[in-house]
């Protein structure tokens, strides 16, 4: 993912390596879940657990029951 645009949904990849590139002086937002092998970050990003998908869904191994938003 590049480029300074807000991100909305859920990625499920989990033999994947996410890479999102971007940002610059601004925070993007991430709003959803992501699940992936490894996930590396270069910027300032924003990130918003949608609750909603600890209902919607079936489980797959790991499930968030607790966050910290910062």
């Amino acid at each position: 993912m590049n480029g300074n645009a807000s991100f909305m949904g859920t990625i499920y990849a989990p033999q994947a390596a996410l890479s999102m590139n971007g940002g610059g002086s601004g925070v993007i937002d991430v709003m959803g879940s992501m699940i992936a092998r490894s996930i590396t970050l270069n910027g300032h990003y924003s990130f918003h657990f949608d609750e909603n998908l600890m209902r919607a869904g079936a489980a797959r191994g790991y499930s968030a029951t607790t966050w910290k938003e910062l």
